[in-house]
């Protein structure tokens, strides 16, 4: 049968728009896939080796496990390492938490790639202002060591440390009196893990470093959003009441109240 050129014409119409949808559906299918806290060392350039914190004793160690970045750092004045956790890293950017135990120091760090050999940003928390990264080395691949498979762990939604038999069984839902700051305790095999949200708007805390004694909860929350960072140290001092100091950005008093 023979199709009129008109015809002709709008079939060949419809199959190139039908196929530039199909490329375009295709293409926003690509971007819309989660990145994950971690991305893959092929995005962007290889930042695996060993860097020195420009006029700093900090020296941090960046390899990469089946295309997942790990961190290692620590101070080289007396070797005490970084507890370090919400690593991400674009392929450009460089962003993570880092935690020195003995002084209970948080800091939230964003840096750029600005040649191969240097990273350069702002770090915030307890004290703020601008970094630069030297690369003093670059690493092949490696298995996991210690502090990465510590990393590995830290970087989950919530932490999980000491078992909830020690000392007053705190599960249950919190709430941060005069605050829109929501928590859920909860123990899992005597290991606590801890739930947040702004109950304004429903944004999930990232909890990390979290601990439980029996008596006193210590850990720390970040609002991606707005990238704050808080640093809780709690006492409980009634069964239905946790009360201490944070700081991070901020600094004061809160008391927590179970509901």
């Amino acid at each position: 049968m023979k199709v009129p050129a008109k015809i002709t014409g709008l079939l060949v119409t419809a199959i190139i728009v039908a196929s530039t949808l199909t490329v375009n559906a295709m293409q926003e299918k690509a971007d819309t896939k989660p990145s994950g806290t971690i991305s893959p060392r092929t995005s962007g350039q290889d930042i695996s080796g060993e860097w020195q914190v420009v006029d700093s004793n900090a020296r941090f160690k960046i390899s990469f496990v089946d295309g997942d970045i790990y961190l290692e750092g620590w101070d080289s004045s007396n070797g005490e390492k970084f507890r370090i956790s919400d690593v991400q890293w674009d392929g450009r950017r460089l962003q993570g938490i880092f935690v020195k135990p003995s002084i209970k120091q948080t800091t939230y760090a964003n840096f750029l790639l600005i040649d191969p050999n240097t990273l350069k940003g702002t770090y915030k928390g307890d004290s703020s202002g601008g970094e630069v990264w030297k690369r003093q080395s670059i690493i092949a691949a490696s298995n996991l060591t210690g502090s990465a498979m510590q990393q590995k762990a830290d970087t989950k939604p919530t932490e999980t440390i000491t078992p909830g038999t020690a000392g007053q069984d705190i599960s249950g839902e919190w709430q941060v009196v005069d605050s829109t700051a929501r928590f859920k305790i909860s123990f899992v095999d005597g290991d606590i893990h801890i739930e947040g949200w702004d109950s304004s708007d429903g944004e999930k805390f990232r909890i990390s470093d979290v601990q439980w004694d029996g008596k006193r909860l210590k850990g720390m929350f970040v609002m991606p959003s707005t990238k704050g960072i808080t640093y809780s140290n709690l006492l409980l001092i009634d069964p239905n009441t946790l009360k201490g100091a944070y700081k991070g950005d901020s600094s004061g008093e809160e008391v927590w109240k179970r509901q």
